[in-house]
């Protein structure tokens, strides 16, 4: 499913999320690509509109050690809010 707020540049797998608590993961790629996925982990409970907030990365969907603060505004945030609040759980 493409993420409407990146212009459809971002595509998640809606079907691979699980979570535990307000903590929720995800496959995601470049729509289009023929990269492998990567996993990508966020904390559903965070105030993307406040100041910063963490996502974090993984090649097998289990060691989400590759954490990367985010501001407001750039495309991880998007792309969070989008999975945490606009699809499904």
């Amino acid at each position: 499913m493409a993420v409407p707020a990146t212009d459809g540049q971002d595509c998640i797998d809606v079907d691979s999320r699980w979570g535990v608590g307000t903590v929720l993961a995800w496959r995601q790629t470049i729509c289009g690509s023929r990269e492998e996925p990567v996993w990508v982990q966020t904390d559903c409970a965070q105030d993307f509109n406040g100041r910063i907030f963490w996502m974090a990365t993984s090649e097998d969907g289990r060691n989400f050690r590759r954490k990367t603060i985010y501001d407001p505004g750039q495309s991880g945030s998007d792309i969070a809010k989008f999975v945490c609040l606009s699809v499904g759980r």
